[in-house]
């Protein structure tokens, strides 16, 4: 984190920092602990009251959900029981008015002898055991109520037995005789309505506990599930609540970080053009001590003048670099497409890249196609393309063969830079666009490791892709492809 203060005093304090004044109009705060930096670390995650209440919350939802389909399958088999209730009432109904059916189209068929009526009282006879076999379907996990229905068949069969001797014997049976048979036929009809009366009256009872049973489950499921909507309620404004909260601190921590990136382009736009002058002036001078030693022929002279020159130079590429990614980070570089030769553009790249590749390496440029025009940014492309080649120089080894290649075709612009050098690492690859991230095998080779993502962005901002192809000590091949 950097702060940049305008030179006033050899040593300046602000919040627990010292900030080091160097010669020039500008200084580099050192921090200590920022509370900005407290700030936006603290609010980098969530805090942990948000997770626990957010599992709580799936864990409220699936608890009642799964309560819920257990309550509802209890109340769906209480509602089945409940049918069931009244089914066997229904057909207890049905059997007493059967069998009243049929001693009416008896006596019907006694007093007018028509077939009509004896098939009406066949039919009601049909109609009976029907009905009491589902009865006994219905009752067969009550015990009582099966004994019941059981008893109740056994006396309709004996009723019916004994209408059948009865409807033989009226013909030749004195008066005396059908009222005793009349009689005793009554007191058969009166014992089934009681057993009837019992049966209805018994499912009566447990239909009014059915009811009953399953008006509490309701109750309770409602009940169970109200406290729970609430619950979760509760929690999900707890949530909110402490969303909100956090997003309130991010905003504040964002508007101090973007005050903070203002601050560090700031310093960098200033560094930039600050060291450019005390960097021409020591170029300068590292010249003329050279001219002086070739005219004294002092190579320790020359040797001297070359490092610092080499180290000037080295000092403005990595100031270029940050430069350049700080105008990409804030959007001031934006593509302006114009049409230009690209083979023209590659060979003067050659010709400056080839004063300083290294003692054994070669550097050759190859044109594929027969068009050479391209519509692209053409500061854009040279910046990528120096920086691959400068890569591959520094990079490749020595007696590395190092080949740019163009290729212009109708619908596509292809830029490659190969090498024969000694490659790049498998573990090294995935990272390799990452700002600031350089391959371990680099030794002293100075850089900033922001050069391939510089490039990465340029071609981006140029509706292109970069794509590339390593193996260890077999060489490294870099492609830009843009749209013809």
């Amino acid at each position: 984190m950097l702060t940049i203060f305008k030179k006033t005093d050899m040593h300046v304090k602000k919040e627990n920092t010292i900030v080091q004044v160097s010669a020039g109009n500008f200084a580099i705060v050192q921090p200590g602990q920022n509370p900005v930096d407290n700030i936006m670390e603290k609010h980098k995650k969530f805090p942990l009251l948000v997770y626990l209440g957010s599992g709580i919350s799936v864990l409220l939802v699936i608890t009642i959900g799964a309560i819920s389909l257990y309550f509802s399958e209890q109340q769906k088999n209480k509602e089945q029981l409940v049918e069931q209730a009244y089914m066997v009432l229904d057909n207890v109904k049905l059997v007493h008015q059967s069998l009243y059916e049929m001693e009416v189209s008896r006596h019907a068929y006694k007093a007018t002898v028509a077939l009509g009526f004896l098939k009406q009282y066949h039919t009601s006879s049909i109609n009976i055991f029907s009905s009491l076999n589902m009865l006994s379907t219905l009752v067969k996990d009550n015990p009582k109520q099966l004994i019941m229905v059981n008893r109740l068949r056994q006396q309709i069969d004996s009723l019916l037995n004994f209408w059948q001797i009865q409807n033989n014997r009226s013909v030749n049976t004195p008066n005396s005789s059908t009222a005793r048979l009349t009689l005793f036929g009554k007191i058969k009809l009166d014992d089934i309505g009681a057993t009837v009366a019992d049966i209805m009256s018994a499912e009566r009872q447990l239909l009014a506990q059915r009811e009953t049973s399953n008006r509490i489950l309701r109750q309770r499921t409602n009940y169970t599930i109200i406290a729970g909507t609430l619950m979760i309620l509760v929690i999900v404004s707890f949530l909110i609540y402490l969303t909100l909260r956090e997003l309130k601190y991010r905003i504040v921590a964002y508007k101090k970080e973007n005050e903070l990136n203002r601050l560090k382009s700031s310093f960098v736009s200033l560094a930039s053009h600050e060291f450019r002058t005390p960097l021409g002036a020591v170029m300068l001078s590292a010249a003329l001590v050279e001219k002086y030693g070739e005219l004294h022929s002092d190579d320790r002279i020359l040797k001297n003048a070359r490092k610092i020159k080499a180290a000037v130079n080295n000092m403005k590429v990595i100031l270029e670099d940050f430069l350049s990614l700080e105008k990409l980070d804030t959007g001031k570089i934006k593509p302006r497409s114009e049409s230009f030769d690209l083979v023209k553009l590659c060979e003067n790249i050659k010709e400056e890249m080839t004063a300083t590749v290294m003692h054994g390496q070669q550097l050759y440029f190859k044109h594929e196609g027969t068009e050479s025009m391209v519509t692209l940014d053409e500061n854009l492309i040279r910046n990528a393309i120096i920086n691959l080649v400068s890569n591959a120089i520094k990079y490749a080894g020595d007696e590395a063969v190092i080949e740019l290649t163009a290729e212009v075709s109708g619908d596509r612009v292809s830029i490659s830079v190969k090498d024969n050098g000694i490659g790049i690492a498998e573990k090294d690859q995935k990272d390799l666009f990452s700002p600031f991230y350089r391959v371990k095998h680099t030794g002293n080779i100075p850089g900033t490791g922001l050069g391939l993502n510089i490039v990465q962005r340029y071609v981006n901002l140029m509706n292109g892709t970069i794509t590339f192809e390593s193996k260890p000590m077999q060489g490294t091949c870099f492609r830009m492809s843009f749209p013809g």
